[in-house]
């Protein structure tokens, strides 16, 4: 396939697409590491050479759908896959063996491993195998080569091939101009037979109609099913409203706002507005269907039958012939014709594409991601028939069992446990309520709702209402207050609507090797109606501000609460670890997991905990009404239960739930807080007087830690949380709670929990951060960070390459969607130097590829051109910046406590020593002193460092005698206009940064000949081929100088664009004729005039 070639891949898909193909398996795919091809709408699995292997070779397949794919021997070209034929299972495998006598030891490497397949993994199957074995039979080919191994597997695993099947059409696999033979083989077992798994044809093209251009001829295998299954039908789905058209919004909030001329109830309005927006908006087919890529059109397919014609013509005309060599050349030209042609509608395409995304800037972000979406590979899961085991393992085949077991599994989940005794509430029952009580159920303002409603996202599910987020967006004056409204008698009357009393529940797999067949491996997400969900962000937003001022959340819970991160808790955990392995004492971990921790919260119980911390009564009422009488469907793929009343647990999915889980776990954080040991702190305060901290546990939502000195003192702080946790009718789950010691010798130390013991672990998972008990506890995590860093390199530059501009969109996905996720908790983490400069190293390398670099392009160039900060810069501005959150947090504060303690007591951590570096290193503004706010701290930081980066970027640039000119021009790092992606973009930027590989840099660096290839001038330098050199005709533009022509000097961009376009068109007619010289020195010949361009 030639790898990456576009237009084999859309000829393939086209192929896939119009003859209705279940699968098509692939051999010598030229893809490495991990590329994948652009087949949108289809999923390819393959296995591609990588780094240190011999070029060449890749297997894959391509389906419509994801299929299981089996197989272990990850470095052996060979792969299985499993797909359905009616409802037999038949497991296919594609083969490459490689070519030549040093690939012997291959070959027979892989025949042991089939062997061992068929007769262990797949024994008693019905298996296929097919592929290029690079093998000559005497049936086929009248003699034997290379065939000893396919012999051998073929009577040792009772093989029969299907090439010689009655039903095979053709003989050949290969062919090349008047040379040809069979090397690619179909084979299959008995029990294909056997299962009535019939071979019904088998084609070989050997007219090459359908062999996209390779030099093997394709071969079509038709078996015999039951009931004809076509796997690219057109799939039912739900209809969606057309949201993504702006301009059917705009006349939908038009007409909706001029029909509402009269006040509404909740439920005739939700009705007024479904149907105008049938009649403005409408839906989207139910049908949804594979396309081709929009390149591969007509005139290109009737050009490509014409070059097919032709090449049949060719093997068709006897080699004695005149007219051969003359249909030869017109083939030739054709082919070449066809390429252009390609390369020229992908141009267009991606130019439209690019102004399209770029006419409307107001909703360009949306555009960009939802194109980014396009060019994803298609994951579907393949419709296996899903089978369930029941609590005795016995399997569940029929939809109706599956469908009753789902139902009576989450009916026993909502069936109320013994009601705990209930507590003495500590309300006051007076009159008089404070301002924030009032809020609590207070009118829905205009500015409430307003705000409220811009922060919804585009593209989420609707509830049973079926009216998405994307109409409450549109709504204008008129229907914001209608609304308002609506929702204001809701909050009165405390009558929920109908639909707010529905749901749907998806059941989502939890991953992590979880078992499929489990229904417990399954989470449930609430899809509820849009406009309850807005209904409860409102409530819950009032809900949090009360918390807050009332002090009534633990200072130990950091989950779902304004102005706190997920940082805090880390620096305060890995401080107090750091704090413990530099003084050599013990610190004991608990990570406790709760069991279904939102699913479990008993109703009753939470109205009484929001009772004793003196919520307003009418607001308890409104959350009883919320939460009385709804009723739930659950949804397994196309399995859905009965409805299920929901009696117990928080709504995963709903706005409220994370505050009203806070409350409800907030007793127990208390109680450890109050009553149990736990890690000890001290400080001073500005008056010398010495205070003390204890910190216990941490929590973030239901992730808990807990902290100790002693094995006696953790044992007590688990007595507490058993104790209050069966008070609570909370369950731990002690699969996943485990307990860690930092420099514990003892091996014999044991925990429990609720009577069960605990694991001990030497590694945990904690908030994304993987934690070790080890003196370098943050190595294994740095390990899994530079794989990250890796893998989201290679994503980048995957989704970028087949993108309308491989530079803008790689620069874009690599600060939004890599950066992000590589410096996640980078301000509290101080990684060694080697892993900040690999990450360094994995960004340039990306540059160089999106850029058109070589590996000689000097870092400092990639910088300039792509303005992206280094890491270290970004872990610079982070921490210091954490350092100003630190000066400006709540006293009460746990991770300023342990800040000020190492303060006090004089220890310097790894990461106040990396602080410490890093602002010797970028500079420390005495500004910061004045700061007056977190935010004044962080602006000032961020321009320090800014200005300290682009000031080591010009000294590190100035070392590069290539970059002088560059940065004689070039002041700071920024982007440029004029880079596509494609091999003139590249040429221009290694004529930028002097990276160009002319004859003269050669020279420099192997002291060979420094001539002109073309002319034979003296030098060929850039100034030369851009300026000077004859066999390149005149300049578009005689009358500016190099840098001009580099686009350097700080012109309009319009100007800019013009001078750099001309160059990239003499540097791509320079590199065409260097490329014919070196490969044919006697075709060009030097001291010639003008070329014409190419």
């Amino acid at each position: 396939m030639q790898g990456t070639n576009k237009l084999k891949w859309a000829e393939l898909q086209d192929q896939v697409n119009r003859q209705k193909i279940d699968i098509y398996a692939l051999t010598e795919t030229h893809l490495r590491d991990d590329e994948q091809p652009l087949l949108p709408g289809l999923v390819w699995q393959g296995k591609n050479r990588s780094k240190g292997q011999k070029r060449g070779g890749g297997i894959g397949f391509i389906t419509p759908k994801r299929s299981t794919v089996n197989g272990d021997c990850q470095d052996k070209e060979h792969m299985w896959i499993k797909i359905k034929i009616d409802t037999r299972d038949l497991y296919i495998c594609v083969i490459y063996m490689a070519t030549g006598l040093e690939e012997q030891k291959w070959n027979d490497s892989i025949y042991a491993c089939l062997k061992k397949d068929i007769e262990e993994t797949y024994k008693g199957q019905p298996v296929l195998l097919m592929g290029d074995f690079n093998c000559h039979i005497v049936e086929l080919d009248g003699h034997e080569k290379d065939a000893a191994g396919f012999r051998k597997l073929i009577k040792q695993c009772n093989l029969q091939i299907a090439n010689l099947h009655p039903a095979c059409e053709g003989t050949y696999t290969w062919s090349r101009r008047a040379n040809k033979s069979a090397i690619d083989y179909i084979l299959y077992n008995q029990e294909v037979v056997r299962q009535d798994i019939n071979i019904t044809a088998l084609y070989i093209d050997e007219d090459k109609t359908n062999s996209c251009g390779s030099d093997h001829n394709r071969m079509k295998l038709c078996l015999r099913r039951h009931q004809p299954h076509r796997v690219n039908r057109p799939e039912t789905t739900k209809a969606h409203w057309r949201v993504k058209e702006q301009e059917r919004l705009d006349e939908f909030s038009n007409k909706l706002e001029s029909t509402l001329t009269e006040p509404l109830t909740y439920e005739e309005f939700a009705e007024k507005c479904l149907s105008v927006a049938q009649e403005t908006i409408g839906k989207t087919s139910e049908k949804k269907r594979t396309r081709n890529t929009p390149w591969f059109d007509g005139e290109l397919k009737t050009e490509i039958r014409i070059r097919k014609e032709l090449s049949r013509r060719h093997r068709h005309t006897p080699n004695e012939s005149t007219e051969k060599e003359v249909i030869w050349k017109e083939y030739l030209a054709q082919k070449r014709k066809v390429k252009e042609m390609a390369a020229k509608k992908i141009d267009q395409k991606f130019q439209k594409e690019e102004e399209n995304l770029h006419k409307d800037r107001n909703h360009y972000s949306q555009k960009f991601w939802a194109y980014i979406r396009t060019l994803e590979p298609k994951d579907t899961l393949q419709e296996d028939p899903l089978i369930l085991l029941t609590e005795n393992s016995i399997p569940l085949h029929t939809k109706e069992e599956i469908e009753q077991h789902i139902t009576k599994h989450f009916k026993n989940m909502q069936t109320n446990p013994v009601d705990p005794p209930p507590q003495i509430s500590s309300r006051k029952k007076d009159k008089t309520s404070t301002p924030e009580e009032e809020k609590l159920t207070g009118p829905i303002s205009k500015l409430e709702l307003k705000r409220r409603i811009n922060d919804l996202k585009n593209q989420k599910a609707t509830g049973l209402d079926d009216i998405p987020n994307e109409f409450l967006k549109a709504f204008k004056t008129e229907a914001k207050e209608m609304l308002r409204g609506c929702l204001n008698d809701i909050l009165a009357s405390r009558k929920i609507p109908r639909t707010w009393k529905e749901s749907r529940v998806k059941l989502i797999h939890k991953g992590k090797g979880k078992e499929t067949s489990d229904i417990g491996a399954y989470r449930p997400i609430t899809i509820l109606s849009s406009i309850l969900k807005l209904f409860n962000t409102i409530l819950n937003r009032r809900l949090q501000n009360h918390c807050e001022k009332t002090l009534i959340l633990s200072e130990s819970q950091n989950g779902f609460r304004p102005n706190r991160r997920t940082s805090d808790h880390i620096f305060t955990l890995t401080q107090a670890i750091e704090m413990k392995n530099r003084d050599k004492s013990q610190l004991y971990l608990a990570y406790l997991d709760l069991q279904q921790a939102y699913d479990s919260v008993p109703h009753s119980r939470l109205w009484e905990k929001l009772e004793k911390i003196n919520i307003e009564e009418d607001f308890i009422k409104l959350l009883k009404a919320l939460y009385a009488e709804c009723t739930a469907v659950y949804e397994l793929g196309k399995y859905k239960s009965r409805q299920v009343q929901q009696n117990i647990g928080l709504k995963q999915g709903c706005p409220l739930s994370p505050t009203l889980f806070n409350i409800y776990i907030n007793s127990l954080l208390e109680q450890v807080n109050r009553e149990g040991p736990g890690l000890r702190l001290s400080t001073v305060t500005t008056e010398r007087q010495e205070i003390y901290t204890k910190i216990s546990c941490l929590a973030f939502a239901d992730d808990i830690v807990l902290l100790a000195e002693s094995p006696a003192d953790l044992q007590h702080l688990l007595d507490i949380c058993s104790r209050v946790a069966h008070e609570d009718c909370l369950t731990f789950n002690t699969d996943k709670t485990q307990w860690m010691g930092i420099n514990i010798d003892d091996k014999d130390i044991t925990f429990t929990i609720q009577g069960n013991t605990i694991k001990k672990t030497a590694t945990y998972r904690y908030l994304g951060i993987t934690i070790s008990d080890q003196k370098n506890y943050l190595d294994k995590h740095q390990e899994l960070l530079l794989k990250q860093s890796n893998r989201l390199k290679g994503r980048v530059w995957h989704l970028s390459r087949h993108s309308y501009n491989p530079y803008r969109v790689g620069r874009t996905l690599w600060k939004t969607l890599a950066v992000p996720a590589i410096t996640y908790a980078g301000d509290t983490l101080a990684y060694s130097t080697q892993t900040v400069r690999c990450l360094d190293r994995h960004q340039n390398e990306l540059g160089r590829w999106l850029l058109g670099g070589s590996f000689a392009t000097a870092n400092a160039a990639v910088t300039g051109e792509l303005a992206w900060s280094t890491f270290e810069a970004r872990e610079a501005r982070s921490k210091i910046q954490y350092a100003g959150r630190l000066k400006f947090l709540p006293e009460t504060n746990y991770s300023q406590r342990i800040y000020l303690h190492l303060r006090y007591r004089g220890i310097k951590t790894q990461w106040m020593k990396r602080l410490a570096s890093l602002e010797n290193k970028f500079g420390h503004n005495t500004k910061l002193e004045e700061a007056k706010s977190e935010r004044e701290w962080r602006i000032i930081t961020k321009n320090t460092i800014t200005e300290a980066s682009t000031e080591m970027w010009r000294t590190s640039a100035a070392k590069k005698r290539s970059l002088q000119l560059y940065l004689e021009y070039k002041q700071a790092p920024d982007r440029e206009p004029f880079y596509r992606g494609d091999r003139e973009s590249a040429l221009l930027f290694q004529a930028r940064t002097g990276s160009l590989p002319t004859r003269k840099r050669h020279w420099e660096l192997f002291d060979t000949d420094p001539s002109c290839r073309l002319c034979g001038a003296t030098e060929e330098t850039i100034q030369h081929i851009l300026m000077d050199c004859p066999r390149l005709g005149a300049r578009d533009l005689p009358k500016i100088n190099l840098a001009e022509y580099l686009g350097l000097p700080d012109d309009p961009v319009d100007t800019r664009v013009e001078h750099t376009e001309s160059a990239k068109r003499r540097l791509k007619l320079w590199d065409r004729l260097c490329w014919q010289v070196d490969k044919h020195p006697d075709s060009v010949q030097r001291n010639e005039g003008p070329t014409e361009n190419i």
